[in-house]
């Protein structure tokens, strides 16, 4: 299920009243339990104040406009260290990162993000800096190296 455009507007106005990004909102069902799953981002990190904080100021607006005819579970969080890169803002955020991006041609490339256009990204590796179109990309994610 998906949440209504005017709802993830009014999420994204509260989410931004606190200096943070909203990243994303997704509505898995885990465990028989549907959840509305938003992610924060800044650029200095999210800690677990701040997540409860935005949980709180959501609350009442959940409340009132009711996302889901069942219950579900809310939950704020920060898409973490190792987060899949979606949209043009996404590859943005993650510039001097290190990305693992799998291409349509099912090959895959790994380096650190070091500029997105509207047309595509360059990432730089030990095969010197690749560009790469989003319509060759299938799948971006950013990664740690432990």
């Amino acid at each position: 299920m998906k949440i209504s455009q005017e709802l993830a507007k009014q999420i994204q106005q509260i989410v931004e009243s606190t200096d943070c990004i909203l990243y994303d909102i997704t509505t898995p069902i885990e465990n028989n339990q549907q959840i509305l799953r938003v992610s924060i981002y800044h650029k200095n990190g999210i800690t677990l104040d701040k997540c409860e904080e935005i949980s709180t100021l959501l609350s009442p607006l959940l409340d009132v406009e009711d996302p889901f005819v069942q219950d579900y579970m809310l939950e704020v969080s920060s898409p973490g260290v190792e987060r899949q890169l979606k949209n043009l803002k996404h590859y943005q955020y993650a510039v001097g990162e290190r990305v693992r991006i799998r291409l349509n041609d099912k090959t895959e490339c790994k380096g650190e993000l070091i500029n997105v256009t509207e047309e595509g990204i360059e990432v730089k590796n030990n095969k010197g800096i690749q560009k790469i179109s989003f319509s060759e990309i299938y799948k971006t994610f950013t990664y740690f190296e432990w």
